[in-house]
């Protein structure tokens, strides 16, 4: 993140002397940038760096089999889903309830 943010910074910077090269302007310019731009970058980089130092999430460790599913909960989740998709010759009605099946089970 803090390189994008340098190198937006210096893409703004580089930017200007190819549009105010050699007129009154260039210099006043670029400082306003130093000034307002870079000041939030700066700003930024300083908080970026701040939350990496602070910022410790602490998340808690499961066991590895806990998403793993075995062959009979593989055909209990499918065989509703499989039914639900193959109701095409029924009523909207008809079609709900298998959804709302499919759902519950």
């Amino acid at each position: 993140m803090n390189n994008t943010i340098v190198q937006f910074y210096t893409s703004i910077e580089n930017g200007v002397p190819s549009t105010f090269d050699g007129t009154a302007f260039e210099t006043p310019v670029i400082e306003f940038l130093r000034c307002v731009v870079g000041s939030k970058v700066f700003a930024l980089q300083s908080g970026l760096t701040w939350l990496k130092q602070n910022l410790n999430l602490r998340l808690p460790h499961v066991a590895p089999d806990v998403l793993t599913l075995g062959a009979g909960n593989v055909s209990g989740l499918a065989n509703p889903v499989s039914a639900a998709a193959m109701s095409g010759n029924g009523t909207a009605a008809d079609e709900s309830r298998i959804m709302s099946r499919a759902f519950e089970s």
